[in-house]
C-alpha cells in the first residue's frame, strides 16, 4: 500500500473515530475541525474507490479465472458481489450440500439438468 493510500485511509479512520464511532464532543461542537485534522478531498475519496474496484477485479479473476470491468456506482454494488461470492462458495465447499448438486447451479438450464440428474439418480 503506497504512503498517499495509508494517509487516505488514516484521515477516513479518524473521521469515522471522531464523529461517528466516539462522538467526540470537541469535534460534534466544532465540525469543520475534523476536516482540518484529517483532511480529505474529492480525488482522495476517488482513491480508494479506484483501489477498491481494483480490489474486487481482482478477486473475480481469482474466484472466475476471468477478467471483469467493474464500475463501482454505490456500496451496494460491492455488497452484493462479495455476498453472492461467499455464498456460493460456502455452498460448493459445504459437504452437507452436495445432494444440491452445485454445479449445476452454473448452467443456464440448471431445472432441466437437474431434473435429468435427479431422475438418472432414482432409476
Amino acid at each position: 500500500m503506497t504512503n498517499s493510500l495509508k494517509v487516505i485511509l488514516s484521515n477516513i479512520k479518524g473521521i469515522r473515530d471522531k464523529t461517528l464511532a466516539h462522538s467526540d464532543a470537541r469535534y460534534f461542537n466544532n465540525p469543520e475541525d475534523i476536516y482540518q485534522k484529517f483532511p480529505l478531498t474529492i480525488k482522495d475519496i476517488k482513491t480508494v474507490i479506484d483501489k477498491a474496484t481494483e480490489i474486487l477485479r481482482m478477486q473475480h479473476v481469482y474466484s472466475f479465472k476471468s477478467d471483469l470491468d467493474i464500475k463501482i456506482h454505490a456500496i451496494s454494488n460491492i455488497d452484493t458481489i462479495l455476498v453472492h461470492i461467499r455464498a456460493f462458495d460456502r455452498v460448493w465447499h459445504d459437504k452437507r450440500t452436495k445432494s444440491l448438486f452445485p454445479t449445476l447451479y452454473k448452467l443456464d438450464n440448471y431445472e432441466e439438468k437437474l431434473k435429468e440428474h435427479l431422475e438418472a439418480g432414482s432409476n
